[in-house]
């Protein structure tokens, strides 16, 4: 399995759907995003869907491809809101809640100086005081709310 492959696919038992598939595939990270954010769009139920679950799995374990998929759901997302949402959502689980920031902040912080709609991702993240200074300064220097 190329390093490709497995980062579009993620069990079937990672969805809280039931009768769910016993692995869903998408052709690309590009796909699995514009899938999450329709998914996103159309419920208002708590219920993660397969492209959210696969988010949500890959963030929660630290998954090297983390910030490949973040930046995946941010070359998706339709509007600005959208993208602070990211930063709310799957980047503050991966930076704060899920404590993989140490791991992660060179990466992201690349992300963030190559792509502006990254920072604005960046701009809904809120970091805080258990976050690592390192982590909380370097992001904070892109809009990171420090609390």
């Amino acid at each position: 399995m190329t390093e490709s492959d497995r980062a579009t696919r993620i069990p079937g038992d990672a969805c809280c759907n039931p009768g769910s598939p016993p692995q869903v595939e998408w052709a690309s990270l590009g796909e699995m995003a514009t899938r999450y954010w329709l998914d996103h769009a159309g419920h208002d139920d708590a219920s993660f869907r397969p492209a959210q679950a696969f988010v949500g799995e890959f963030i929660e374990v630290g998954d090297p491809a983390s910030v490949d998929v973040i930046q995946a759901l941010v070359d998706a997302a339709p509007t600005d809101a959208d993208l602070a949402f990211v930063g709310a959502g799957p980047l503050e689980d991966l930076m704060s809640h899920h404590r993989h920031g140490v791991t992660f902040v060179d990466e992201v912080e690349r992300h963030a100086r190559q792509d502006p709609r990254f920072r604005i991702a960046i701009s809904g993240l809120w970091l805080a005081e258990g976050v690592p200074e390192s982590v909380r300064s370097r992001l904070g220097a892109f809009g990171a709310k420090l609390i």
